[in-house]
């Protein structure tokens, strides 16, 4: 099983986090980053840049 983060590529803005086989991840199309674990604190405050996980910049 491997964990995954869908995003918006434009934004950074995470649509999805999920489990299962790398290839189902790939063959829904959307972007995504694999993950080695799923954090709890991972929320609305959080986006994808340069392929990791980050909280997002305070305005």
């Amino acid at each position: 099983m491997t964990a995954v983060v869908f995003f918006d590529p434009a934004t950074g803005v995470i649509s999805e986090c999920a489990t299962g086989p790398i290839e189902w991840a790939q063959v829904d199309g959307r972007p995504f980053v694999e993950v080695t674990e799923f954090r709890p604190d991972w929320d609305a405050t959080h986006i994808v840049v340069d392929g990791h996980v980050t909280r997002k910049p305070k305005d």
